[in-house]
């Protein structure tokens, strides 16, 4: 080929993509066009309560286009938990995902919502063994509906992390990693609630042991630990038997009898390294 022919060729195979790209891209237009969102919702309200026990209005249903592609945009959400306040979702996109769970009959669906002023981001599997893997940022605790709070970890604040979790037996397995700031924290024994500037966790929930800590930090103006080690839960998902290492630090000296009259002696420095066993409700504390 001679190079004067090179600028034409070029322009031929230029021209041919742009004509591929453009086929491609309204294909998908017509695809997020035509596809049956109206059928979808249903039968994504359908799994929701059942996965949830809960009631689920939505307002309004419209197609949009997110980066992996068509998604459904939902409005105007109220979930309705027994016993517990309407949790109330101004937007919900969803959007199928790319996993390969759907060979298996498990479809598998890319979601983006706002939980007050934070955000969820991550995949969803509401059929068969729910489940979710994702981001979740500046979630406040108080904006947690009851069945869906922290109430067996006492804990206020601003939470971010991520969560890789499948539902087994009525109960969550898998990782979670959480970092708080700027809330408090209620310890038993204590009758007043600890703040903290940092609360960093790495959890692995075991569907038949419990509560696998990998490591904790909590850092804060009256007093900072880290711990490691298992917390098993009932069926209820109470804690039951303890088994932690704890190192205590920074304790403030208004706190020392408090803390010792729980068992918990500290140096004159303020610092202490425990076992913890027990139960949560009858803990057997020794000190190193």
């Amino acid at each position: 080929m001679t190079s004067a022919a090179l600028p034409a060729e070029r322009g031929r195979l230029m021209r041919g993509l742009g004509i591929g790209l453009g086929c491609l891209l309204l294909t998908m237009v017509f695809a997020a066009l035509q596809f049956p969102w109206d059928r979808l919702t249903p039968w994504l309200v359908g799994q929701v309560e059942q996965a949830t026990g809960a009631r689920l209005e939505v307002a309004q249903l419209g197609s949009g286009w997110a980066m992996g592609g068509p998604a459904a945009d939902l409005q105007g959400l109220v979930l309705h938990m027994p016993g517990e306040a309407p949790l109330e979702i101004d937007r919900l996109r969803v959007r199928p995902a790319l996993s390969a769970s759907w060979f298996e009959g498990e479809p598998a669906l890319a979601i983006e919502f706002s939980l007050g002023e934070g955000q969820v981001r991550g995949t969803v599997w509401p059929a068969g063994a729910a489940g979710f893997s994702g981001s979740f940022e500046d979630i406040y605790t108080a904006d947690l509906p009851g069945a869906l709070d922290l109430s067996n970890l006492p804990l206020d604040g601003s939470l971010s992390g991520d969560a890789d979790v499948r539902q087994q037996e009525n109960r969550w397995a898998g990782d979670v990693s959480i970092l708080g700031t700027d809330g408090s924290l209620v310890l038993p024994g204590l009758p007043i609630a600890l703040p903290f500037d940092e609360f960093a966790a790495d959890l692995r929930l075991e569907e038949e042991t419990g509560v696998e800590l990998d490591s904790v930090r909590f850092e804060g103006p009256m007093a900072s630990f880290d711990a490691e080690g298992t917390v098993a839960l009932d069926p209820a998902g109470r804690p039951g038997a303890l088994d932690l290492e704890i190192r205590v630090w920074g304790v403030d000296p208004s706190l020392r009898g408090m803390a010792e009259s729980q068992g918990f002696r500290l140096d004159a420095s303020g610092e202490a390294e425990i076992s913890l066993g027990g139960t949560a409700n009858a803990p057997q504390i020794e000190i190193h």
